[in-house]
């Protein structure tokens, strides 16, 4: 038999300190393709996408020792495989200042006109059709949506109105014994667009009551939701959100109620003065329907986007289109008839009410642009208010594009800034300049400026298709669960 071959011994490199250079090398240039052109990290340093993404740069905030800010992952190959779709939250070279990477939430669609109209958002393909308000995705909703109710401690939300005079009431939770009717809020006012709403709890109860960006705009748009445990005597449960001028009751008929009973929504006009305008309208569930005795019920109720809707346990049984509002006041209500009724992990959300530029609320989307806004519309620097300020150079005889027009990002006492007889600009690619604007006094002699024309401001509200860069994924810092800051989740 012949001999098998023997195997070559492997040699040892005679350079390590090479192999570890070429390993470290690969390493680099792979993190390098990977931040490129897959995935990438960024801080969310403020406000402007709370509660979707936090972030927290207040003075106010800063004195009372709380400081929040998000680390997201980004995705950065979908944008070159699909054109981005509605309420996707991208980041995005800043067209004012594309040295700048901003992240804000699509919100207008190529080729669109775009309305923001008492806190919604609204969208007609050409001006022969109505305007239609824009309905989100649950998922969208869900992550977009302000909590009002603490989760546990602190004194309860709810008043008694008429009755309910043995309630037990919680932060969280209400022992109903026999009839009565509650309001939220200790005083009878409108739910507010207040600054801090949505921050975690851990960080919200840190901070001041009030907030100099405070809009004090009137909130239309609720979510109520809990769980029901039912005494055998119990007839009815109602949960009444009102929006204006419309009562929007939600009935849960209780054991105590006729076999034949079906949960129900029923609208009602009301006058100023609480007065009834008109036939109410009733919409019932398709089948009878009744709370079972001592077994807990999960519920939710809204008025979002001008429709109300009832769930029983994850399943929609009654919706109503609600007439628009043109001035929002939102109250909430609970009323128990019989027995009682226990109500344990109440939790009341408010919608973002998104507030309208100063100088625009209507726009006509070109093609290949995009309207973007924050979802804390109080502190955001987005589509609403982006202006170009332009400056001619000294030569030109008209407006064109390219050397001749100098451009930046208007910000009021910030860009552009006039010191010491100079006009500084930080242009539209984040270069700086020195100006002499004709008509202004004139700089000293020893700093070397650019004559130049003022122009008017030029309105600057979309982003282009290409600037573009990736898509926010999920956030996955901070984690600091002793302070009860949790901050993980998928970007919706």
């Amino acid at each position: 038999m012949a001999a098998a071959p023997s195997q070559p011994k492997p040699v040892a490199s005679s350079k390590p300190w090479r192999d570890n250079i070429e390993a470290l090398t690969m390493a680099i240039v792979l993190a390098l393709l990977l931040k490129v052109f897959l995935v990438e990290a960024y801080k969310i340093p403020t406000g402007s996408m709370q509660p979707t993404l936090m972030g927290l740069a207040d003075p106010i905030a800063a004195r009372a020792g709380v400081h929040v800010s998000d680390r997201i992952l980004v995705d950065k190959l979908s944008p070159y495989l699909r054109d981005p779709q509605r309420f996707q939250v991208v980041v995005f070279r800043y067209p004012l200042d594309r040295s700048k990477n901003f992240v804000k939430r699509i919100c207008g669609m190529p080729g669109e006109q775009f309305r923001i109209h008492n806190g919604d958002l609204w969208q007609r393909t050409d001006g022969e059709q109505p305007w239609r308000i824009i309905e989100r995705p649950e998922r969208v909703l869900s992550a977009q949506l302000k909590a009002l109710l603490p989760s546990s401690g602190g004194n309860s939300p709810w008043a008694r109105l008429s009755g309910a005079d043995g309630w037990q009431l919680a932060p969280r939770s209400i022992a109903a014994r026999g009839d009565g009717l509650l309001r939220f809020g200790q005083a009878d006012a409108p739910i507010l667009d207040r600054y801090y709403d949505g921050y975690p709890e851990a960080v919200r109860h840190k901070l001041p009551d009030l907030n100099p960006r405070e809009s004090n705009q009137r909130v239309g748009d609720l979510r109520l939701a809990g769980r029901a445990a039912a005494l055998e005597g119990e007839a009815l449960l109602e949960i009444e959100l009102q929006d204006g001028s419309s009562r929007i009751f939600f009935e849960l008929p209780g054991p105590a109620a006729a076999e034949q009973a079906r949960p129900a929504i029923r609208l009602e006009q009301r006058s100023p003065l609480g007065s009834r305008i008109g036939e109410a309208q009733r919409f019932e569930a398709e089948a009878a329907w009744r709370l079972p005795v001592g077994r807990p019920i999960a519920w939710r109720v809204e008025n979002i986007d001008d429709r109300a809707r009832l769930w029983i346990d994850g399943e929609l049984l009654a919706s109503a289109d609600v007439p628009p509002q043109e001035e929002a006041d939102s109250r909430v209500r609970i009323a128990s008839r019989g027995a009682g009724v226990d109500l344990s992990e109440l939790m009341l959300w408010r919608d973002i009410h998104y507030l309208t530029g100063e100088k625009h609320s209507e726009y006509q989307i070109p093609p290949g642009q995009y309207l973007v806004l924050g979802d804390n519309t109080q502190d955001s620097s987005d589509s609403r208010e982006w202006s170009f300020v332009r400056y001619r150079r000294a030569g030109s005889e008209q407006e064109a594009p390219g050397s001749k027009l100098l451009r930046g990002n208007l910000r009021q006492g910030q860009n552009p800034l006039f010191l010491g007889n100079v006009t500084w600009l930080e242009d539209e690619w984040g270069e700086r300049h020195a100006l002499a604007v004709e008509g202004a006094p004139m700089p000293p002699a020893d700093q070397p400026t650019e004559p130049v024309q003022g122009l008017p401001p030029e309105a600057a509200p979309f982003v282009p298709r290409e600037l573009i860069v990736g898509r926010a994924i999920a956030v996955f810092w901070p984690l600091r669960p002793l302070e009860g800051l949790y901050r993980f989740k998928w970007v919706r």
